[in-house]
């Protein structure tokens, strides 16, 4: 069985395309990633647990745009679904949708971590 990978590797070749030389553009934009989807799923958690749906819409938003930005398309996906259910008032579906939201970013997290930043 043939998992789905969480990172997309043509946005990371992308990256790697445009780097300058001399520079590391992959390894910092993984390293900003990495601290910023940190800080916003601590901030999910918090609002879901709030139940503070505006709250939530929009750190989703701001976890959907930073996701797309390394390859986590899923991540940025399931973070758009995640907004559309807040500003639909889908209470129901929020607090399955952040779980979910979470296990996905882990694995897009960890998978970022093993990728090879050196600038080649």
């Amino acid at each position: 069985m043939q998992r789905n990978p969480a990172i997309d590797q043509s946005v990371i070749e992308q990256i790697r395309e445009i780097q300058p030389p001399g520079e590391n553009l992959v390894a910092k934009i993984i390293e900003l990633f990495l601290n910023e989807s940190e800080r916003l799923c601590l901030c999910l958690e918090q609002a879901v647990s709030a139940s503070d749906w505006a709250s939530v819409s929009k750190y989703a938003h701001s976890l959907k745009s930073c996701s797309a930005n390394v390859g986590a398309m899923q991540v940025a996906s399931l973070s758009h679904e995640l907004e559309s259910a807040c500003r639909e008032k889908k209470d129901d579906q929020v607090q399955a949708l952040y779980l979910r939201l979470r296990g996905l970013l882990q694995s897009a997290v960890d998978e970022l971590q093993s990728i090879n930043v050196s600038p080649d």
